[in-house]
């Protein structure tokens, strides 16, 4: 009886620790430049949309073939940084391919874009910035 007992607990112990690798490992990075949108992005801030499909311009040829030219993500509004990066500048931006659990009920804004990603694949934006300054979706020179 306790061999079963230690080999549950070892089996239970070793898929937690699986889970909470691959999530660390879930989040993924590449250089961009934004592409302006074509909507007003105020009515992302001022209703209860929760977040917002941004374009980014790939940079690295590396990148370009596994996103395409282009790559589309979901910004969520209370971290998008507003017009401050449509500079022209590139960015560093993380992203991962998992939707945190307590969003599914929230309207997109643009949300047809996700479908111009290779096989209309859905990313989420975490943070976007220069390597100088990144914090928590914002950006400061």
């Amino acid at each position: 009886m306790k061999n079963y007992i230690l080999i549950i607990t070892f089996s239970l112990f070793s898929l937690i620790c699986e889970a909470q690798i691959n999530s660390i490992e879930s989040n993924q990075f590449i250089r961009v430049k934004p592409i302006k949108p074509d909507f007003e992005v105020k009515k992302c801030l001022s209703s209860k949309t929760f977040g917002i499909v941004i374009g980014f311009e790939v940079i690295d040829s590396s990148d370009k073939s596994l996103y395409g030219e282009k790559f589309y993500g979901i910004f969520p509004c209370l971290q998008y940084p507003g017009n401050v990066i449509f500079n022209g500048e590139i960015y560093d931006l993380e992203f991962t391919e998992i939707m945190p659990k307590y969003k599914h009920e929230y309207p997109i804004i643009n949300k047809e874009l996700l479908q111009k990603n290779i096989n209309g694949k859905e990313f989420w934006i975490i943070e976007i910035g220069t390597k100088k300054s990144c914090v928590n979706g914002t950006i400061s020179k």
